[in-house]
């Protein structure tokens, strides 16, 4: 990934908008990015990372920034903070441009509103990418690293890498989790770690579980007592434990044999007993039963000679209802005139209400009829007055174009107004830049010309100083010098005076490009004023520029008032197009509802004549039914008819109520007389039973079972509960053997993940890992450290550690070659210190390059650290970094080190605006 062009507005001490061709810079090489402190060389580097990704390194304050507090804050309200990068990757080139969220100013009306973070990514086949997200994974699939992994390979940073030199392994495991990832093997560690633990307390738990099922077992029996608390005090092993509980048991078993045989026969005695009382006790309710049945038969008799009495009276009523059936069946012949009589009252009582409602109707829609007419005599009338809204409009908006338009010219004259202030700064400043320049050239050229005037003045003292006896002078050829020139000790040396021609020529052509830009900023300035005042005699008749503003603010003004009263009169105008056409729909609509109601009225008037005509009929027809009909009314007959079948149905109830009476009585006293012979006949058996004697036998009895069965239970409960606990010492003491040997599996491998074996060296399984990235990163770090120290020194990891108690394995230490000597790291000087710094960085991102699949930037950046250097030190940092540049590489150095100016041509130098406070860019190249 190679940065052709970055755009910076708004960001950091960035307050306008920046732009910086870094294509210029070439294809490989190194270039300086220098500065004033503070002036936002490092900001560069920001801008990239943000661009990318969406947040900026960190690294120019020593904190992480977020991407909402990366606007300028010397920048004007209106210039948006954003960054777009153009780079390419081989032939494709991308662009991207980003701004962060920030408060920035409503474009409506006053105050502040919040500008959301947005991204535009543009690619090579011209689709354009522009959700956060999506763009931040096709960022990772274009350079093929995450944010992390591009600070890590670009941004050589020496103050952390001082700092990664310096730690111990407990530091360095930190660092290197995040930088290779190594997190998964920390986490192996820990969760073996747990897991051990685990694994222990579930020995433990095992222990404790066997334990209290030996605490479990219950024994009775003296003969056992002994062995029992031997086992429970932990003296037994667990095959003797279970023996002993196998005794037991037997012997409890045996026990309960006994007791069950024992129980058995006290049962079946008690249910003799039971049953030998249970027959006393039937004897005597039989006894009582038949008493019981005899009364009943003697009350029974005299209930049905009564009913026999009342049966003979309701015969003679049930012969009354002859007479009562024949009027009820008269009156129910005459009930369909009734129903025809009052279906021909409705049908009246309907023609009627008709005829009402189609008078009403007439009434309504003639009424209706008279304002619908109004009402479209006034409609034809607001039509043909808004028949020429249409051409009103077409009038105001011309008008208002017009006005537009030079509202528009008016805008663009204050604008050159304006522009015309900044030229005639501008050109003041050049001329002020060209008068003081032009006297510095001219100083110079008084310093040459007096310089070349004593130099030839002085020729013959300087052709002196080399003549020698017997050498032949090279004017006149003697060999002989008697009194040769003496040379003026104020006269200037060959060099010196090539040098005062050179800074003469250099004034000369510097004080020309400044008169050229001068004259050509001047006649800008009278072609910017030529149009100005132009545009004011247009306008105002004169060309005063000075009170332009002023002016041409008043008739911005007035000409937004018209426009603004323009647009109203064409709304207005809009309004009333919009009824013309509303009116035109509606008038033949209403036309046509006119002519429809008026066929409406003319059906009405035709249905109530034809429903006047079938009212006279039907009263005729009721009057003849009324005549034929014995009652008032329908409700009259239906009253005189429920009283005849109340009356009917009496009589017939009362002699069948009497009859199923008399039945249910005879039935009941047949059925008493079948039970009193049945209980007699059983009264006659003999029953030789005491029943108080076999109470106090069943009690005894049952106060027997009752001893029995609590010495059953008592074993029952010996046994169950000697039983759970043989069956769970065997099962738990089979787990407690496999938790064993589990727990002994991981502890191992938990010791060895963790670096706890004791006597060994205590290296984690992430140290160990990391040891090998750590070894390349060694490797990679000593082919510029080595050249960086003529070959003194070199990095290399300790292998040996100082102690057994502490984590190692990433310890680092310097073999010193001159003296064939190992020491630690920490014993370097501090120029020694920042190239081992500086090796170990470059090491360590060639390391990220290759495990992030061999990913190549172009371009990289190394941050400070050049001030403790010495001059060779220096030469030999800066050959290490210019290796880098090999196959088209930019390595850019940020740093103001002073040296480093002569040293390297390309340069991006920035510079504070002491007046508005931010920062600008020059490019050298």
């Amino acid at each position: 990934m190679r940065p052709l062009k970055l755009t910076i507005s708004a960001f950091g001490p960035y307050a306008d908008k920046t732009i910086i061709p870094m294509d210029k810079l070439g294809e490989n090489g190194l270039y300086l990015i220098t500065g004033d402190t503070g002036a936002g060389k490092t900001t560069i580097f920001d801008a990239i990372t943000f661009a990318l990704y969406g947040e900026a390194s960190g690294k120019a304050s020593g904190d992480n920034r977020e991407s909402g507090m990366l606007r300028s804050k010397y920048a004007v309200p209106d210039t948006p903070t954003e960054v777009e990068l153009e780079f390419s990757l081989g032939e494709k080139v991308y662009r991207i441009k980003r701004n962060p969220e920030y408060s920035r100013p409503s474009k409506r009306g006053g105050g502040e509103t919040l500008q959301k973070a947005e991204v535009e990514l543009s690619l090579p086949d011209g689709r354009v990418i522009t959700k956060i997200k999506e763009v931040e994974e096709a960022v990772k699939d274009i350079i093929g690293i995450d944010r992390e992994q591009f600070f890590q390979i670009s941004m050589i940073a020496q103050g952390d890498f001082m700092q990664l030199l310096m730690l111990g392994t407990k530091e360095r495991q930190a660092i290197f989790r995040k930088i290779f990832k190594t997190d998964s093997y920390k986490l192996l560690g820990e969760r073996l770690k747990e897991e051990a633990s685990k694994k222990k307390a579930q020995c433990e738990a095992l222990r404790g579980s066997v334990k209290q099922y030996v605490d479990g077992i219950v024994c009775e029996n003296n003969d056992f007592s002994e062995a029992v608390e031997k086992v429970k005090s932990g003296g037994a092993t667990t095959e003797d434990t279970l023996k002993l509980v196998e005794d037991i048991l037997a012997y409890d078993e045996a026990e309960f044999l006994k007791a069950e045989n024992e129980r058995e026969k006290t049962e079946k005695s008690l249910e003799e007993v039971n049953a030998r009382i249970l027959k006393a006790k039937e004897r005597e309710k039989t006894e009582v039963s038949f008493k019981e049945t005899k009364a009943k038969l003697e009350l029974l008799g005299k209930n049905l000679a009564e009913s026999e009495i009342e049966l003979k009276k309701a015969e003679k009523d049930a012969a009354k209802t002859e007479a009562l059936e024949k009027e009820l069946a008269e009156l129910e012949a005459q009930k369909p005139q009734y129903s025809e009589r009052e279906k021909k009252r409705e049908e009246l009582k309907d023609i009627e209400t008709q005829k009402s409602q189609k008078t009403l109707e007439i009434e309504k829609k003639s009424k209706n009829q008279n304002e619908n007419r109004e009402t479209l005599l006034k409609m034809k009338e607001e039509y043909r007055k808004l028949s020429s809204a249409e051409a009103e409009k077409e009038l105001l908006q011309s008008e208002k174009a017009k006005i537009l338009e030079e509202l528009k010219k008016t805008e663009s004259l204050k604008a050159d107004v304006k522009e015309l202030e900044k030229v005639r700064a501008e050109a003041e400043k050049a001329k002020e830049e060209y008068l003081k320049h032009s006297d510095i050239a001219l100083k110079c050229r008084e310093a040459y010309s007096k310089a070349n005037k004593a130099y030839l003045d002085e020729q013959a003292g300087i052709l002196a100083e080399g003549l020698k006896e017997d050498i032949p002078c090279p004017v006149c050829g003697s060999l002989h010098h008697p009194a040769p020139a003496e040379k003026s000790a104020a006269a200037p040396s060959e060099k010196e005076l090539q040098n005062l021609k050179k800074e003469y020529e250099k004034a000369e052509s510097f004080t020309a490009d400044l008169s050229r830009e001068a004259g050509i900023l001047s006649g800008a300035l009278s072609a910017s004023e030529k149009s100005v005042k132009e545009g004011l005699r247009r306008l105002f008749g004169e060309a005063e520029i000075d009170s332009a503003d002023e002016k041409l603010d008043l008739l911005v003004s007035n000409l937004e008032k018209s426009i603004s009263k323009k647009q109203a009169e064409i709304d207005l105008s809009l309004d009333k197009i919009e009824i013309f056409r509303k009116l035109s729909k509606e008038i033949p609509l209403l036309e046509e509802l006119i002519a429809k109601e008026d066929k409406a009225i003319s059906l009405l008037s035709s249905d109530i004549a034809r429903l006047g005509g079938r009212e006279k009929e039907l009263e005729e027809q009721i009057k003849n039914i009324s005549s034929r009909l014995k009652l008032k009314d329908i409700s009259a007959l239906e009253e005189r008819s429920e009283e005849l079948y109340k009356d009917i149905s009496a009589f017939k109830s009362f002699k069948k109520e009497i009859e199923e009476k008399n039945q249910l009585l005879k039935n009941e006293i047949a059925a008493l007389q079948g039970k009193a012979e049945q209980l007699s006949e059983q009264i006659k058996e003999e029953v030789l039973v005491s029943i108080d004697e076999e109470n106090e036998l069943r009690d005894s009895l049952i106060k027997k079972r009752e001893e029995i069965a609590a010495i059953e239970k008592a074993l029952h409960f010996r046994i169950l509960s000697n039983k759970t606990s043989m069956e769970n010492i065997s099962q738990k003491e089979k787990q407690l053997s496999s938790a064993e040997r589990a727990y002994g599996f991981v502890k191992s491998l938990s010791d060895t993940a963790n670096g706890t074996i004791s006597g060994k060296e205590r290296i984690m399984l992430e140290t160990y890992v990391q040891m090998t990235y750590f070894d390349r990163v060694i490797n990679r770090a000593n082919t510029r450290f080595m050249m960086m120290t003529d070959g003194q020194y070199e990095l290399k990891r300790r292998e040996e550690p100082i102690s057994m108690q502490g984590q190692s394995g990433l310890e680092l230490d310097v073999i010193d070659h001159y003296n064939s000597s190992v020491r630690s790291v920490r014993t370097l000087s501090g120029g020694e210190s920042f190239k081992a710094s500086l090796s170990m960085a470059l090491g360590l991102s060639d390391e990220v390059q290759a495990s992030a699949g061999g990913v190549r930037l172009d371009t990289m950046f190394v941050d400070e650290g050049f001030g403790s250097l010495d001059e060779e030190s220096l030469n030999q940092a800066v050959r290490a970094l210019t290796k880098l540049t090999e196959g088209n590489r930019l390595v850019g150095i940020i740093s103001h080190v002073a040296e480093l100016k002569n040293k390297i041509d390309k340069q991006i130098v920035i510079r504070k605006n002491k007046a508005s406070g931010g920062s600008r860019v020059e490019l050298i190249v």
